[in-house]
């Protein structure tokens, strides 16, 4: 069995006691790869630090929704100059929208987003985007850029209809425990 993990969390104080044995047993698993994700500027040299550290990880850089705050001016190019100095970032990600747990920064998440997505169709480079409670919202920006992103919607919780929405656009559908 191989396989191709698209979304991990590595750089998480929750392995700081077993992480180095973690992914250095995951090929042995059949695990051919990791994508382990940045959902903050705060995360970025970390989680690039990490994927340099191991031959099969790499990264994912962006700025999550419920992090949207955290994005202070200028962060988009030190986004930019990040990805493109982090020669295994793989993916803008993880971004998105997540109403779930607040409505209250919904434009500010928004405009984030779209700024991510914005770059992403810049460097060519797919997305990893979260989708909590927001499916109208994310379903909209992405449509509006069809033909020029590709990408995993990970934290997919909308109905069976929508995906069939979605069709038109090249993404996979990650169901986690929140569907």
């Amino acid at each position: 069995m191989n396989l191709i993990d698209t979304h991990t969390h590595y750089t998480d104080e929750r392995f700081d006691s077993d992480r180095e044995e973690l992914l250095s047993s995951l090929p042995g698993l059949g695990v051919l790869a990791v994508v382990d994700c940045a959902s903050n500027e705060g995360d970025w040299a970390a989680v690039a630090a990490l994927s340099r550290s191991f031959p099969h990880v790499y990264s994912a850089l962006g700025v999550h929704g419920l992090d949207a705050q955290s994005a202070t001016k200028g962060y988009i190019e030190r986004l930019r100059r990040a990805v493109k100095s982090d020669g295994k970032c793989v993916a803008i990600g993880e971004i998105g929208l997540d109403y779930y747990y607040s409505k209250e920064h919904k434009e500010l998440q928004k405009r984030i987003f779209g700024e991510q997505l914005e770059l992403a169709v810049e460097l060519d480079l797919p997305l990893i985007v979260h989708d909590r409670d927001a499916h109208k919202d994310v379903f909209d920006a992405l449509m509006a850029r069809k033909g020029k992103i590709r990408g995993v919607l990970h934290c997919y919780s909308g109905s069976a209809e929508l995906v069939r929405e979605y069709a038109p656009l090249d993404f996979y559908f990650g169901f986690s425990g929140s569907l």
